[in-house]
């Protein structure tokens, strides 16, 4: 099975720490093999569905196992970082110009004046930038996700 060349992300909760979970560099072979065995393990409530009575309790607990053993085989075996959960590519790319722009600056002797000077704190002022605009960003998306569950009463998921 072959990655796309675009990561694909997902955010993990664990120890009050969010994690970024790398699909696109994970063997996806491993992981199939792995999760096969891990949901092989789980029983399945056959008999909620011959039962008169409320299951749900039951296929909450099924489904809790699901979760669980795709969990435990991905968080060993996936690739994941602890960035920012707001950092993303245009961010890589901006540190690797400033840190070069930066290097460039000191191997000339760190002028205060001229034009890789002026080329350094632009950058490295864009770079603040696009920081403190990509966490806002991120903030204020997930505070639109929680007025929305707010204002549709949806306490389970607020």
């Amino acid at each position: 099975m072959e990655a796309n060349s675009v990561p694909i992300v997902s955010n993990v909760q664990q120890h009050r720490r969010t994690y970024q979970i790398c699909w696109d560099k994970a063997d996806f072979v491993l992981y199939y093999s792995l999760t096969g065995e891990a949901l092989q393990r789980i029983e399945i409530p056959k008999y909620v569905l011959f039962q008169s009575g409320n299951g749900e309790a039951h296929i909450e607990l099924y489904y809790n196992n699901i979760v669980q053993a795709l969990c435990s085989v991905s968080m060993p075996r996936i690739p994941h970082s602890a960035l920012k959960p707001f950092w993303n590519a245009q961010l890589d790319q901006l540190t690797s110009q400033s840190i070069g722009t930066h290097e460039l600056w000191k191997s000339l002797g760190k002028p205060r004046s001229g034009s890789i000077n002026d080329a350094r704190l632009r950058i490295k002022c864009e770079y603040k930038c696009a920081i403190t605009r990509a966490a806002v960003e991120f903030e204020n998306s997930h505070m639109d996700e929680t007025a929305e569950y707010f204002a549709h009463k949806d306490l389970h998921n607020f």
